[in-house]
């Protein structure tokens, strides 16, 4: 579980810039993995928005009793997402996989069936996420993140949002490992909302405390 700050401009629809706070937690139990996170974006404004994703996965490998894979495939999931905020509510269902990628501490793919229920018809997600890290004496470097590909859905197109990020660990520097990290996370979202011609690369200084 961490607290995240962030802040950055250059940001489409909306101000220009603005700063978010985010909750974040991941966990793993006997039969599967959840994820969620909620951001606060701009905290002290009038027009503070509140956005959040919930994700659960179950292992057909633990269900079934199976022996997990050793090789590049490590598991089968099946997967459930939940997307909510300021007038937006999504539902996904779909499957996944882990994969055992040379260097990564994971490298998640997930396959879902994307419906917003303000729309006619249902489309697709693809979304990957990763964690690679690189140990020195002095510090430790994350490169880490997420990709959405979803399609399109009645009026809305298409779209791309990533947002990978280069972090240290600076708290490695006091003798106090895994703590505190420092770093730059670029939000890309190709389409915004799905909009065309709403293209947004948003560098943001970071500041990550694990709890």
């Amino acid at each position: 579980t961490n607290i995240q700050l962030l802040s950055g401009s250059n940001y489409k629809l909306g101000n220009s810039e603005r700063e978010i706070v985010t909750l974040e937690h991941a966990s793993r139990w006997s039969h599967g993995d959840n994820f969620f996170f909620f951001d606060i974006t701009e905290p002290t404004s009038d027009n503070t928005a509140i956005y959040g994703e919930y994700l659960t996965r179950l292992s057909i490998y633990e269900i079934f009793g199976l022996s997990k894979g050793k090789g590049f495939l490590k598991d089968v999931l099946l997967a459930g997402s939940m997307e909510w905020g300021n007038d937006t509510r999504r539902y996904l269902t779909g499957f996944g996989v882990d994969l055992d990628v040379p260097y990564f501490t994971f490298f998640k793919v997930n396959l879902y069936r994307r419906d917003d229920p303000k729309l006619s018809g249902s489309t697709f997600q693809v979304t990957l996420a990763w964690k690679y890290m690189v140990e020195f004496t002095s510090t430790n470097f994350i490169f880490e993140g997420f990709f959405d590909y979803a399609g399109s859905e009645e009026n809305k197109k298409s779209n791309v949002v990533s947002a990978p990020r280069f972090l240290f660990d600076l708290s490695k520097t006091w003798e106090t490992e895994g703590v505190l990290y420092v770093g730059v996370e670029l939000q890309y979202w190709y389409r915004k909302f799905g909009q065309d011609g709403v293209n947004e690369s948003v560098p943001q200084l970071m500041i990550k405390w694990i709890l």
